[in-house]
């Protein structure tokens, strides 16, 4: 049950999916697992309590001494100055790796393994072949950043050969600055997207192409890979590679392609090609061309790893997707609510055209947190204004997580908004706080409107807020 003589293992920043879910497969494993964060918020609040995981409130060197670990797992959000990491150095006896180091010694040795990689959609992609894989009896282990609706969990040891990990292009560790992924050795290797991201650690695109090189590099011959055939970025990666197994995927040219020939609110219908020839048909509960793409890079791995036609089809047709992924939270009569984990450009205009085609018929509100590390930067100062352009009304609300980013180097949320409504015509605003936007909505709203929240945090608790709001007034 232990290697090497490791019972207990502490988590250094374990409020994150990534980082809480591996304490739970750890401890579900048979070790006895704690770790701390400086503040845990849903949905691995609730995670984290529901599997009696020890948690400690803060960073201080006392939790360690107090929990007496073995093993010391640290979290890419520590940085050198944490409290905590002083005593990285002082145990004896008491190792410390990355979460990715950990992940491939305890959990992918003896595993065939399924990597998704790329800008957009690897939780997506990563829960939709875990689902398909369990369809087609394989039992697979899976590991992804976001809450599978089917297996109500981000995680699952399975007893079958496979595992599929979401493989992340972020930093590994303040010690390992290279991307997560480069620790996983695949047997197959999805490439959803290639595109400019996490700011904070990546000076260009070029960086993260090469880092993406290098991965392909180190595959072998009889590795699969299966990519982005419309992405420009995607396609020079994969042309610096000497891949013999390899297939594309697009809406329209490449080894896998796929057309929606119906969308209506619950579902889209789908026909998935290959090589020209019609491969399935079915009804997907995720909707939109991004899905789609998603769809089809789960359907090549599915049919690399040995599922049939048949189980791939009800794989997809009940798959419910992943949670903060066009999350319909709450839905009356009146209104509708969808939460949604977007937050990059292309993500952003993604979703915004997906729930607009799923209601056409009603008004979108398209409130936009930009918090995460890239968001609130400028680098898209000019790119934002287009992402907004299907909406109907747009709120932006200003930088509420300010974290460490130069004053010169914020997004400037009013030039934004100003876009929006001069050049593409929207009602837009800036939401100068939650209870701002909460009265904006409580002004200017009408029945039959659909409010899409888009951050990847936890936005003020506005979701939890327009949720009441919704249930008070319809």
């Amino acid at each position: 049950m232990y290697k090497n003589g490791v019972k207990r293992i502490y988590f250094m920043g374990i409020g994150g999916v990534g980082m809480g879910s591996l304490a739970a497969m750890f401890q579900e494993k048979g070790y006895i697992v704690g770790g701390s964060d400086r503040g845990i918020y849903s949905p691995m609040k609730e995670f984290l309590a529901e599997k009696n995981i020890e948690v400690y409130e803060g960073y201080d060197p006392r939790n360690i001494v107090d929990f007496s670990p073995d093993l010391i797992i640290v979290g890419n959000v520590i940085s050198p100055d944490n409290p905590e990491v002083q005593m990285l150095f002082t145990m004896k006896g008491v190792h410390y790796v990355s979460m990715p180091e950990a992940i491939k010694e305890f959990f992918l040795k003896d595993k065939k393994i399924v990597v998704i990689t790329g800008t957009h959609g690897k939780t997506t992609t990563t829960s939709l072949i875990a689902w398909i894989l369990e369809k087609g009896g394989i039992d697979p282990s899976f590991l992804a950043g976001g809450i599978s609706r089917n297996f109500k969990s981000s995680y699952r040891l399975g007893d079958g050969e496979w595992f599929v990990i979401e493989g992340d292009e972020y930093d590994s560790a303040f010690f390992d600055k290279s991307p997560k992924f480069l620790h996983y050795p695949p047997d197959i290797l999805g490439i959803t997207h290639i595109e400019y991201d996490h700011a904070d650690i990546f000076p260009s695109i070029e960086q993260i192409k090469e880092f993406f090189v290098v991965y392909i590099y180190s595959l072998k011959k009889d590795n699969y890979v299966i990519y982005n055939g419309e992405n420009p970025d995607v396609v020079e990666v994969i042309e610096k590679g000497d891949l013999p197994s390899s297939e594309s995927f697009s809406l329209s040219e490449g080894n896998w392609t796929g057309e929606i020939t119906g969308v209506s609110e619950m579902k889209q219908h789908i026909i998935v090609r290959h090589i020209g020839n019609d491969f399935l048909e079915a009804d997907s509960l995720i909707i939109g061309e991004h899905n789609l793409r998603n769809i089809l890079l789960a359907v090549a791995a599915a049919i690399r790893v040995g599922v049939s036609r048949e189980k791939i089809i009800e794989g997809i047709e009940t798959f419910e997707g992943v949670k903060r992924r066009q999350e319909v939270v709450t839905a009356t009569n009146d209104f509708i609510l969808v939460d949604d984990f977007a937050h990059h450009p292309t993500a952003v205009r993604e979703t915004i055209s997906s729930i607009k085609k799923r209601f056409p018929l009603r008004r979108l509100w398209a409130i936009f947190e930009p918090r995460s590390n890239t968001s609130r930067r400028n680098v898209f100062q000019f790119q934002f204004p287009a992402s907004f352009a299907e909406a109907d009304v747009v709120v932006i609300s200003k930088i509420l997580q300010r974290g460490s980013v130069p004053e010169e180097e914020f997004l400037d949320v009013e030039k934004v908004v100003d876009e929006v409504k001069n050049h593409w015509h929207r009602e837009a605003y800036v939401g100068e706080s939650v209870n701002h936007i909460l009265n904006l909505i409580d002004e200017n709203a009408r029945k039959g409107d659909v409010f899409l929240i888009m951050s990847n945090g936890a936005f003020g608790g506005l979701k939890e807020k327009i949720s009441e709001w919704i249930k008070k007034v319809g």
